[in-house]
């Protein structure tokens, strides 16, 4: 009986691409060539050391073999595309980050709509297609730094972050792993014209820093964690289970919340005397 042998390829998480921008367009994973800016772009202090200034309308990045791509581990059938942006203006639709092939197939977009969405655009080899919209409720061209990104999953399962918040998520009804190879370079805030995918448009006057890609869907923790790396003040409130102690919606629980259970216990020990007696001489000795 003949014996046969297969090289299996193991998928790890990995972090595929990091552009910091330090004063220039290198990928400090080493696993892209170096990018190329358009219509002069030039580096400012950022959120961490130096950053991309893309302030002036139609200044963008051309990477010419950039994430996500086809292949195992490559990123385009599961992964996560995230970066820092200060827009200083937002018109209708502008891209942090996209490529889109010819015709109706392969096709990828993370964007800033009307100054509050992040819109995610995410297209196969067949032209089935996913969109998620979803609002933040206040103005990201607020002057401060934001921290947008999306991840996707092989099942179709996407979700939109912004600043460590999962804004929505959405379950596309195909799964994600049949495209084509990218026909154009991957761009850094702009999209492709819709007449002519050679050209650029939809751009993004803003400051950029750290965008990074990796080859599998960052949970929101992992969102969090970079977040409160440059934020460690902020907190969040995400355990589930923990929330329905937390009487007072302040993401902490303590004894002031044991002290607001206490008082819904003295509302309804009306009828227990005994029950009555002990919560109000506890509450009354503010010793919580």
């Amino acid at each position: 009986m003949p014996i046969y042998s297969r090289v299996v390829e193991i998928i790890s998480g990995q972090l595929l691409a990091r552009y910091q921008f330090d004063s220039d367009l290198s990928d400090t994973q080493q696993n892209t060539s170096d990018g190329q800016w358009y219509n002069s772009g030039g580096y400012t202090t950022g959120v961490e050391g130096m950053c991309a200034n893309m302030t002036s309308q139609t200044q963008y990045i051309s990477i010419a073999d950039g994430y996500p791509k086809i292949g195992v581990s490559s990123a385009l059938s599961m992964g996560t595309v995230c970066a820092w942006v200060k827009p200083t203006v937002i018109t209708s639709s502008d891209t942090v980050y996209s490529n889109w092939n010819d015709g109706g197939n392969t096709a990828f977009s993370l964007s800033i709509v009307d100054a509050s969405d992040v819109k995610f655009y995410f297209r196969d080899d067949n032209g089935k297609a996913i969109t998620l919209q979803e609002s933040c409720g206040y103005l990201l061209t607020d002057g401060y730094w934001h921290h947008v990104a999306v991840a996707y999953a092989i099942d179709g399962v996407c979700e939109i972050y912004l600043d460590g918040c999962l804004l929505g998520s959405r379950q596309a009804d195909f799964d994600i792993n049949d495209f084509s190879p990218w026909q154009y370079p991957m761009l850094i805030g702009a999209g492709r014209n819709t007449t002519d995918r050679t050209q650029a448009g939809t751009y993004l006057q803003a400051y950029v820093d750290e965008l990074r890609i990796y080859n599998y869907p960052l949970t929101q923790k992992e969102m969090i964690d970079i977040y409160r790396y440059q934020y460690p003040e902020s907190t969040f409130c995400i355990d589930d289970y923990g929330k329905q102690f937390d009487f007072n919606d302040d993401c902490v629980i303590n004894l002031e919340d044991f002290a607001n259970l206490a008082n819904s216990w003295l509302s309804s020990a009306v009828d227990h005397p005994y029950l009555l007696a002990f919560v109000s001489e506890w509450l009354s000795s503010g010793k919580y």
